[in-house]
């Protein structure tokens, strides 16, 4: 379960375009959580912003977010309070922040959650309220965090702890670190020590660790005077503190490394590869990537060479049963045989989503399918991800669109961009934004200050006296700026 941090504000749109994947070699999966008050967010595509209670259905906002179940929040001289979809203010302006974290690695909706409830501040306290404005759980933490699983982090007077849906405390805020939760149980830090909760507020394993990992397939890295091993889910010590630094289990099996030299271990704690490697990494696919004598290859769980250790850099297989490998500067894919499926020719290659992966050549981006066919063409500055079939390319300073054939479905004159979402994507043209559909017409014309994202068939729109109200999908004024 993976903790988001619910911040204050959401600006307009930036250029938030693609990037590099990740590197192969990764820690033994720590995680340090420093959690304090909620602090401005830098600026990114249209998203949601914060908003504030109006009048009536012709009100004026200083700020107005998404709507997401059927409820935004809206900003009127610095207080927060939630409108329907008709205008009407359900709950009203009273709070400081008004504020729910919603969705995953690329969307955050500053509203209610799924389970009804939005997170609130007021006189620098936090709570929740629900859709009739009831404070459901009373506004007394200095931080709260987004429902994940039916749990919360939350903080008062430096403590941490985790709340359920009803507000019980099921874990006493009086840690002063708290992890995510993986496997439903979660790093804990008291006392200069860790230990573990689960996501019942049963206590696993007692403060007493000096560094933790995450719960990987059952167990989770530990250590103990300087030395790492692991627990199991009832917080015993199944493999004793041995090795200078571990990784997390995957497949059964895990890196480890002893005497400054990597292996790997069963699940058991015996070795299953002797410890000869100069790094290693987890096997994904049923083979690792390994480095000795300053190249990568990759071996199998019996500790066979399969794949020729040549390559400057490897990392994992992924679903599609192929590799993203590195020789002399140039990135290309292999198969589990080791065949180079798509040529080492790329400055850059990244993972494949839904049979396309994003390449770079000479500063240039496009996209190519599993067979290395150059679906998109490498001829632009940046692209973004796919959303609902299009994805935004940069080139010669201006945005378009192109689908996952590579056609240009969108000719490039757009100065911003936003994703797709509910078929609509904003844009600026000549310094105003409007809304356009799958084929680049105009829906709604470019008028607009800032625009954000359509959800619920409602977006928020700002006007040029920096007013914020609602439209719907044909330019209707929902909730008018002004």
């Amino acid at each position: 379960m993976a903790i988001t941090l619910v911040i204050a504000f959401a600006l307009a749109l930036t250029l938030s375009l693609g990037g590099c994947g990740d590197k192969m070699e990764d820690e033994h999966d720590t995680l340090n959580v420093s959690v304090g008050k909620p602090e401005p967010e830098p600026e990114q595509e249209p998203e949601q912003e914060p908003g504030q209670e109006p009048e009536s259905v012709m009100g004026m906002y200083d700020e107005a977010r998404t709507f997401h179940y059927g409820l935004a929040a809206v900003k009127r001289d610095g207080k927060y309070g939630f409108i329907d979809r008709s205008g009407e203010v359900v709950i009203g302006l009273k709070y400081d922040e008004a504020e729910v974290v919603i969705g995953l690695k690329y969307d955050e909706a500053y509203d209610f959650f799924e389970n009804g409830l939005a997170i609130v501040s007021l006189d620098d306290k936090w709570g929740y309220v629900d859709k009739a404005g009831n404070e459901t759980i009373e506004l007394k933490y200095d931080f709260t965090a987004g429902f994940e699983d039916g749990v919360a982090l939350v903080m008062v007077g430096g403590k941490k702890g985790y709340i359920d849906e009803a507000g019980t405390e099921i874990v006493p805020p009086v840690y002063d670190e708290a992890d995510e939760f993986s496997e439903d149980v979660a790093g804990v830090y008291i006392n200069g020590k860790f230990g573990f909760v689960d996501i019942k507020g049963n206590e696993v394993a007692p403060p007493e660790y000096d560094n933790r990992g995450l719960f990987h397939e059952g167990m989770a890295a530990v250590m103990l005077g300087g030395k790492w091993g692991y627990i199991d889910m009832g917080g015993k010590l199944a493999i004793e503190p041995l090795y200078e630094d571990i990784k997390g289990f995957q497949e059964g099996i895990a890196p480890v490394m002893l005497d400054g030299k990597w292996g790997f271990i069963g699940m058991g704690g015996e070795v299953a590869i002797e410890p000869k490697y100069e790094k290693a990494n987890h096997f994904s696919e049923g083979l690792a990537a390994v480095k000795q004598d300053g190249k990568w290859g990759y071996i199998d769980k019996r500790g066979e060479i399969a794949i020729e250790l040549k390559y400057d850099e490897a990392f994992g297989f992924m679903e599609n049963g192929m590799a993203v490998v590195v020789l002399d500067d140039k990135y290309g894919y292999i198969d589990k045989t080791g065949n180079e499926v798509i040529e080492l020719k790329y400055d850059y290659a990244g993972a494949f989503l839904e049979g396309l992966a994003l390449v770079m050549l000479d500063s240039k981006r496009g996209f190519v399918d599993e067979t290395g066919n150059e679906i998109v063409p490498l001829k632009y500055d940046e692209i973004d991800d796919f959303s609902e079939g299009l994805a935004a390319v940069y080139i010669d300073g201006i945005f378009g669109f192109v689908d996952r054939e590579g056609k240009e479905a969108v000719p490039a004159k757009y100065e911003n961009r936003g994703l797709y979402n509910e078929g609509l994507a904003a844009v600026m043209l000549d310094g105003k934004y409007g809304y356009i559909d799958k084929t680049g017409n105009f829906v709604i014309e470019p008028k607009y200050k800032s625009a954000r994202h359509f959800s619920d068939g409602i977006a928020a729109v700002e006007d040029d006296n920096g007013k914020w109200g609602y439209i719907d999908a044909a330019g209707n004024k929902v909730i008018p700026p002004g």
